[in-house]
């Protein structure tokens, strides 16, 4: 029966709102509001208790249920419920409020127990009280005239009447407010604030706590007396001081110039009676903080801001919100909430005091910040979270805040407040000498010394430099760097300080050419062939190069120039004399100039000096090892400043240097053959990059044996990303950081296992790094600021832009003569003194590794005749990040394409132009970006012919982001690139069976010429012979099919192998339709007469199941052919002799299919049903590449399971002489005797898994294989 609905049965607007938000979370107990008392003098406990149970039992809000009825109309019901007190003692060394926190924590329907409680705590002599009651019973105001009457009846010895209104007084009220002339003005008002949703928070940029937190600070009577004396002298109040010091501490840690606090509004007449219902009301305070304010200015402002919302302030914020649309319970209109109580938290009971500490005071959004006035005279600053925050970070708020305060008084009114830090003197301490202690001696100022040290201790004949089959001994590279450094000094009268241009593609030519400028004590710039022309000139031009090293390629200008071939090891035929001494360069001396993109449109040329890059190579030389026995591998385009210390590091520490040949890069199979052949040690990637070349390694099980160490940098370096390549390549993996102007990198981290977020790292030897807000003053931990880079690494500046380079490059504030440079880039120091990214706070990005300006992009397109407007962003296309440049006049975008290619480098041309009639603006006549649209990519569509060409289309589909594919769509036309076609051609290798190729995909751009040039429409994956891996060298593995028929189960093993190593999978004849073969023998001969035709003098044979039996007869035959290959190894899988499955019945239907999930990797269930669709779905659960193969080749599989287990009663086992290893599956429910081999064997050796016969493919235990096949 439902409860009777009393006149009291309506609830006040913010008893809804509060309703709505309690059923719309449910679980979450963000509406619970407490208050901990502590008590000093003698307390009667069990007086106390027994008025507080009378006072909360005979109030009929506490006495009610709060529900929807059943016309969902919000409704307040009686609920008898008895309250009583819990008496508790707390241990000595529990934390009360930690305690109190927890005790909240209460959900459930809004009755009884989740409307109210109360404890009374026993701790170490002293009595504390507990008290929670339901944010829709009341706000704070009215908690306190609860505890106030409580208080007082205590103190008189019994319960008075209660002192609230009636709760149909507040109805009243309110009814007449929405009625009223002021509703509808307050409304107006509201509609024209400039708000916006989710503006700054306090919440740090790391925050990930989801549980109360608190924090408190006191402020000392004598700060306080100041704090309102400064009032006074301003003619305002001290909560609009307090106001306004809140708002600038949050504009300034959140790097913003305004900054809205939650404002709360008692909404109660003055005199009133206090209504047991939530009045209060907390709405938008949006205040302007610019930069350059003084005290005075900004408090005044703010007064005036705090007026306005005052005399709207009776609209409520759940309108407000339904005004503006917004439904998201998450979705905020402010930043942190200010609460300024004037009033005393002292309640007298009777002899004893008690002093309110708030526990909860409902839901806080991003943060409550209390300012509580305290009985002394001083002021306690506390803070109160519901998520979000750890304890520690809302007790340095609240320390902050406090010497915030303390600072003005000592200051005055008219003190700058951009001269004020936001940290503590102790917070500042850390941050800027704390996390900085990273001095290090050198004992080299100059590129010269390092060479001088490198060359002492050499092996004349120790390689110095591979490229393809070719090599370089440490000799004839010392010779023809000395030999072209010494012509340099002669034919250009070359000195330190000038710059020579290095204009060369990958080439040992590069490697030589940059140690020969280096070793004349001259500096170098590294010019791309591959630049259009125009850039090239200005680059050279800006440079002030005095002489080109050039592989033939034609160079803008006159400039003296030397050629070197580009296609060998040997480049130079000069020698130096044989008391060669060039002239060393002094510390401060040009070492290189690099160049990076400039939003005026002309590229930045970064000078960088001796000691800076010296430094860096220090640094890396001994963090990671790198010695003279360390091979390195030079792939990374010169124009990216990596690259420096590729080309580098073989002349100054004398380390051996793959040279990557052309495009090598390109294609990670290619790239790791390189790798492996040399023995490279330490890679550097950019993420990307480095993404398709761990699913690559990782697909193909390619190992990388002497590979240890890999290097990420240029672009952020997601956590996943990170895991997976410490797990598939098993190396150690930095996170490195720098810009150009820095020498390289500045700071690094060694990457864990599972990170939740991945650091750019601490600084680097002999660095110091500062992370300033906009006033130029540290952030505190977990807040976003400008990077500023100090110390050795600062480059000299822009060569030609000495405006720019005032600008970026400026005195350290910090180190006396010190220079630090403007980074640009925004990030945060975590507690343990690393770096995390944050992006920019200009045009400036990253992509593929490349820093560009996207201003010059927009520039060069603003050039093209008919453009009258050009903006560029960078934005995901196809799958990946690309430019996309937006532009509006009479131009067609192939043109504004077309003169972006004449004047950018290749990575700058944008992806895409999109012509607009005009630029979408916001309200403020800004650019809206978020209103532009997206690029479209326009593909020839058509219709797929079969099955495969669907399957090969819908890759195609995934791989470049979505975009519709047909046969004919050109993969790089629809905005493929050289890294998605990686992806690609890993996607393709997994899902269909075969090898296909970076080259496959440049050489055939769509579906249907891929398929054409594979020559598979119809039969990928299912040749007699299927190449797992391409054969090198060493012994190659034949791998005899199972019952199936297929080969694919062993692919499992090539992580195990020698990567130059082949395998190759013999497969069922009449997988593709053709006969089936009519016995065993006449299989295996075939099979040994193609063994034959392949030439390898030795093999090794694996047969899983039938294809043991089959492997078995194989060696069989080849031990009879002559010139047959030698059959080194024999592993027989979970095989057993043909004599023991003649008397087992034929295959039923269900073990057929049974065989088809055997073949897959997976076990069927006993009993379960099976058929083709459920086969399927089976193996595509699992993720097995089985679930690609069409319906007509899955029923072939079946038939020849049936088929070869025929063959197999059939079969006779011949002896062979050989020794064979066999792993045998205990978990085999058949439990077949292996030593049913003896008679046909020379001698057997048993490895025992404990697995069933499906998981012996698996690569848990294929690499027990591998070790056995070594």
């Amino acid at each position: 029966m439902s409860p009777t609905l009393t006149a009291d049965a309506t609830l006040t607007p913010g008893q809804t709102a509060v309703l709505y938000g309690h059923l719309a979370e449910p679980e979450s107990s963000q509406y619970q509001c407490a208050e901990l008392l502590n008590f000093t003098g003698e307390v009667d406990l069990d007086h106390l208790a027994a008025t507080i149970t009378t006072c909360f039992n005979q109030l009929a809000a506490f006495q009610s249920e709060y529900i929807l009825d059943e016309d969902g109309q919000p409704r307040k019901v009686p609920h008898p419920h008895h309250f009583e007190v819990e008496v508790l003692d707390l241990p000595v060394d529990t934390d009360p409020v930690t305690w109190a926190e927890s005790a909240i924590e209460l959900t459930g329907p809004l009755k009884g127990r989740t409307l109210a409680g109360n404890h009374l705590i026993r701790q170490a002599g002293k009595i504390l009280w507990l008290t929670r009651i339901h944010h829709v019973i009341g706000d704070g105001f009215a908690i306190h005239a609860l505890i106030r009457w409580i208080a007082e009846s205590y103190t008189r010895g019994e319960v008075s009447d209660p002192p609230f209104a009636e709760h149909h007084t507040a109805l009243t009220l309110a009814a007449e407010y929405e009625a009223s002339e002021g509703f509808t003005a307050d409304r107006q008002f509201w509609a024209t604030q400039p708000l916006s949703t989710n503006p700054p928070a306090l919440r740090p940029a790391t925050g990930k706590e989801n549980a109360r937190a608190h924090g408190l600070a006191s402020v000392s009577p004598e700060v306080r007396r100041g704090l309102r004396a400064l009032a006074r002298e301003l003619t305002l109040s001290e909560a609009d001081l307090l106001t306004a010091l809140t708002a600038v501490y949050g504009a300034r840690l959140s790097g913003s110039e305004d900054y809205t606090l939650g404002f709360p509004m008692l909404n109660r007449p003055m005199g009133a009676r206090v209504a047991l219902t939530p009045q209060a009301n907390v709405l938008p305070l949006r205040l302007e903080c610019p930069r350059g304010r003084t005290l005075a200015q900004q408090a005044r402002d703010t007064a005036a801001a705090m007026a306005k919302v005052k005399a709207h302030g009776a609209y409520r914020s759940e309108w407000l919100r339904r005004d503006l649309r917004i439904a998201d319970p998450d979705t905020r209109l402010w930043g942190a909430d200010v609460n300024i109580r004037p009033f005393s938290v002292i309640f007298p009971f009777a002899q004893a005091q008690a002093t309110l500490q708030s526990i909860a005071v409902g839901p806080v959004g991003d943060v409550e910040i209390i300012y509580q006035m305290l009985a002394d005279g001083g002021l306690m600053v506390q803070l109160l979270a519901t998520s979000g925050y750890p304890a520690e970070e809302l007790s340095a708020h609240a320390t902050r805040l406090a010497d915030l305060l303390a600072r003005v008084v000592a200051q005055g009114a008219e003190l700058n407040l951009d001269e004020l830090p936001m940290v503590t003197e102790t917070e500042q301490e850390t941050l800027i000498e704390g996390f900085n202690d990273t001095t290090r001696e050198l004992e080299t100022e100059v590129l010269a010394g390092l060479i001088d040290s490198a060359r002492q201790h050499l092996d004349p004949q120790a390689t110095a430099l591979y490229f393809g089959e070719q090599q370089l001994n440490r000799a004839d590279y010392d010779h023809q760097v000395d030999g072209l450094a010494a012509q340099l000094i002669t034919q250009l009268q070359l000195h330190p300080g000038q710059v020579i241009a290095v204009h060369l593609h990958r080439s040992p030519a590069l490697l030589i050419a940059v140690a020969a400028v280096v070793r004349a004590g001259a500096a170098f710039v590294p010019i791309s062939p591959d630049l259009p022309e125009e850039r090239r000139r200005v680059m050279l031009e800006q440079s002030g190069a005095v002489g080109v090293i050039h592989g033939g390629d034609p160079f803008p200008g006159q400039l003296p120039g030397i050629e070197l071939p580009e296609d060998r090891v040997h480049v130079t035929t000069a020698s130096a004399p044989a008391d060669f001494a060039p002239v060393r360069p002094g510390p401060d001396e040009l070492a290189y100039v690099l160049f990076t993109s400039g939003s005026t449109g002309t590229p930045k040329a970064v000078a960088v000096g001796q000691r800076a890059i010296v430094n860096r190579l220090a640094w890396m030389t001994r963090r990671l090892g790198i010695n003279a026995s360390t091979t390195l591998i030079q792939k990374t385009p010169i124009s990216f400043d990596v690259s420096v210390w590729e080309l580098l590091l073989p002349l100054t520490h004398a380390c051996p240097i793959t040279v990557a040949t052309p495009d090598s890069h390109l294609d990670p199979r290619v790239l790791a053959a390189q790798m492996i052949e040399t023995g490279v040690e330490v890679a550097h990637f950019v993420p990307s990059a480095l993404s398709a070349f761990v699913a690559v390694v990782e697909a193909e099980g390619i190992a990388l044996p002497a590979l240890r160490q890999v290097i990420a940098s240029g672009e952020a370096l997601d956590p996943v990303l990170a895991s997976r390549t410490l797990r598939v390549l098993g190396v150690e993996l930095d996170n490195l950081y720098g810009p150009a102007e820095a020498a390289i990198d500045v700071t690094a981290h060694a990457c864990q296992l599972d990170e939740g977020l991945t650091p750019i790292g601490g600084p680097v030897d002999n660095t110091r790094l500062y992370v300033l807000d906009d006033a130029d003053h540290p952030q505190p931990i977990g807040y976003p600021g400008r990077l500023m880079i100090a110390g050795i690494q600062v480059g000299l500046g822009y060569l030609g832009q000495p405006e720019l380079s005032s600008e970026k490059f400026r005195a350290d504030p910090y180190v006396a003569g010190g220079r630090l440079y403007d980074s640009g880039d925004l990030v945060s120091w975590t507690p343990v003194g690393t770096l995390l990214f944050h992006g920019r706070r200009d045009g400036q990005v990253k992509l593929r590794g490349q820093r560009l300006d996207l201003g010059e992009v927009s520039a060069a397109a603003a050039g093209t005749r008919g453009v009258s407007g050009a903006v560029t962003l960078l934005k995901q296309l196809a799958g990946s990040a690309a430019l996309i440049t937006y532009v509006t006049g009479e131009v067609t975008p192939a043109a504004v394409r077309e003169e972006c290619a004449r004047l950018l480098p290749a990575y700058m041309v944008p992806a895409a132009v999109v012509k607009l009639v005009e630029f979408p603006l916001t309200r403020n006549g800004k650019l809206d970006t978020s209103q532009l649209p997206e690029a479209e990519i326009r593909a020839e569509f058509g219709e797929a012919s079969n099955e495969k060409e669907a399957q090969v289309c819908q890759i195609f589909s995934e791989v470049l982001g979505g975009v519709a594919v047909g046969p004919e769509t050109r993969f790089f036309e629809a905005g493929g690139t050289s890294l998605t076609a990686v992806s690609l051609a890993v996607a393709l290798s997994e899902q269909l069976g075969v090898t296909v190729g970076i080259a496959d995909v440049f050489a055939a751009h769509s579906p249907r010429e891929l398929l054409a040039a594979l020559g598979q429409e119809e039969q990928l994956g299912l040749a007699r012979l299927l190449s797992l891996r391409a054969h090198t060298s060493g012994v190659p593995v034949i791998c005899l099919h199972p019952a199936g028929g297929l080969g694919w189960s062993y692919t499992g093993l090539l992580p195990f192998l020698d990567q130059v190593r082949g395998v190759i999978a013999v497969q069922s004849p009449g997988l593709d339709g053709g006969p089936q073969a009519s016995s065993l023998a006449q299989e295996a001969a075939e099979v040994a007469e193609a063994l034959c035709e392949l030439g390898h003098p030795q093999i090794d044979l694996v047969g899983w199941s039938v294809g043991g039996v089959l492997a078995q007869e194989l060696s069989c035959v080849l031990a009879e052919l002559p010139g047959a290959p030698q059959v080194r190894k024999l592993c027989l899988l979970d095989a057993y002799p043909a004599e023991l499955w003649r008397s087992l019945p034929a295959p039923t239907e269900w073990e057929l299919l049974e065989g088809v999930l055997t073949m897959a990797g997976t076990d069927a269930h006993p009993g379960e049903e099976l058929d083709l669709e459920r086969v399927i779905a089976r193996i595509s659960a699992a993720g097995s590449a089985f679930a690609q193969l069409g319906d007509q080749t899955l029923r072939r599989v079946i038939r020849l399971i049936g088929h070869n287990a025929a063959l197999m009663k059939s079969h006779r086992t011949r002896r062979s002489d050989l020794k064979v290893e066999m792993f045998k599956a205990e978990r085999n429910p058949q439990h077949m005797d292996e030593q049913a081999w003896e008679p046909f064997l020379g001698e057997l050796r048993v490895h025992r898994l404990d697995v069933t016969h499906p998981q012996l493919v698996a690569p848990a235990q294929l690499r027990y294989l591998g070790e056995v096949l070594v």
